[in-house]
This record gives structure tokens, sequence and C-alpha cells, in this order.
């Protein structure tokens, strides 16, 4: 499997969330990717759908996700609705996670595929969800994030080069989101989305009215993509970086 590794985050500057996405040299990597969610600031329980593309050659996976526990609360997991073919996540299930620190936010998975046989899945698959109670306030926000502690993020192969773990974090809004000045607003900037096209490009995909912008240096200005409407291809056969923003 080739695919080009990508990098993202999130910076919240001037009151807006502004999304980056750089595109390296072709690497053996799979993407584990989490949405972003608004749900009623009434809401009871939110499920966060865990996403995989790119999924081939994995023999093993670990890593730990993490939330904010004073604003979610873990309840359960979910959709482990795999095939029984040996080549696909046919053993996966609840058995491979560690509920002890669900309490303070972390929860840990460790798999590896019985008779040694990597697994492939196809297009944007649902490995897995997890059901929270909502408990923050409504207009507070919670990260559901990947991270290395205390399990690090690693995939392994029986057969081929090991991929690379790549992965998107998502933020679960609860209600209406406050800005700095504590005025609440409904212009959110939309999630940026990706997705290979052939083995030299990439498509851009957003919803809703925004602007993409790009740049070939963080330190320098972004500008406008001039005519850009969603879906947008792009090359990558260089270094770019990509952000979303509100049309004035």
């Amino acid at each position: 499997m080739k695919s080009t590794m990508i990098a993202s985050s999130k910076l919240w500057i001037n009151g807006f969330v502004y999304i980056f996405i750089l595109a390296l040299n072709d690497v053996n990597a799979a993407k584990f990717s989490i949405q972003d969610q608004e749900v009623p600031g009434d809401a009871l329980t939110v499920t966060v759908p865990i996403k995989v593309s790119d999924f081939s050659d994995v023999g093993a996976m670990q890593f730990t996700l993490s939330w904010d526990p004073t604003v979610l609360s873990f309840k359960n997991l979910g959709d482990f609705d795999h095939s029984t073919l040996p080549t696909e996540l046919f053993f996966f299930g609840e058995t491979h996670f560690s509920l002890n620190a669900v309490a303070n936010g972390k929860l840990l998975c460790l798999y590896e595929q019985p008779l040694a046989a990597d697994a492939v899945l196809d297009g944007n698959a649902t490995i897995f969800s997890i059901t929270f109670d909502v408990i923050g306030a409504d207009g507070s926000s919670s990260y559901v994030r990947f991270s290395d502690e205390p399990t690090p993020r690693k995939l392994a192969s029986f057969f081929a080069q090991s991929p690379e773990f790549i992965s998107q974090n998502g933020t679960i809004q609860i209600g209406k989101r406050s800005n700095p000045s504590g005025d609440s607003t409904d212009s959110v900037i939309p999630q940026l989305s990706f997705a290979r096209d052939g083995k030299n490009g990439f498509i851009l995909s957003w919803e809703g009215d925004a602007l993409l912008y790009s740049s070939q240096d963080l330190k320098g200005a972004f500008e406008p993509v001039p005519d850009a409407v969603s879906p947008y291809r792009v090359d990558a056969l260089g270094n770019a970086f990509f952000k979303l923003g509100l049309k004035p």
C-alpha cells in the first residue's frame, strides 16, 4: 500500500478554526480519523465513529484515545460489524480495549490479528465507535483524539513494511459555540476532508460556504485559491498547506 502522509491540526485564531493539511512524500500509511460533530445543548449521548482509510498490511495495532472527562463520560463501545474473512478485522472487538482509565478520559487499544494474517479494509470504513454520555454544559466542547500516552500509536505487519499510523482528531461541540468575547455564534468553519485521487493527487472537500487558502510555507501568508469549490483536486508532488476560512 502506498499513501501520502497527512498531518492535520487545528488552531484557534481570532475566533476561527483553521485546519491545516501537509502532504509529504509517499509512505506506507494507514489513516485513522475522527469527524467533528455538533450535538444539541440538551443531548444526553453522542456516538463517535472511528474510521480508517488506506488500511492494508495491518497485522497489529495499538493506540490511546483521549477526551475531556469533564465534558464526555464513557458509556460503551460498538460497531464491531466486521467481515468474518481472515483478511479483515474478523476478531477485533471490545475485549481488545482496556477500560481502566476511561474515568480519566483515556481508552487503550491493543490488537493482533489471529492466524498471522494482515488485514485489508476498503474505503472509509468504521472499525468501531465510542458512545459517550454528555455531561458538559451547553456551549462546551471536547476533543476526541489519538495520543501516545500511555499506549503509543503503532501499526505492525506480518508480511510487509509496517505502515505509518496517521491520525486526524475530532471535536465534539455541545450546543452553540462561544467565541472569545463570550457571544455565541453559528458561524462554524466546516471540516476539510481529503481522499486519494490516483497516485499523485488528492481531492479536498468540505460542506458549506467557505474559502480555501493555501501556502507553501507556514511562516508565509496564506493566499486564497482562485475559484476553488468542493470537491477540489490538488497534486501531491510537493509540500503544501491548506486551510478553510469563512467568507467575509
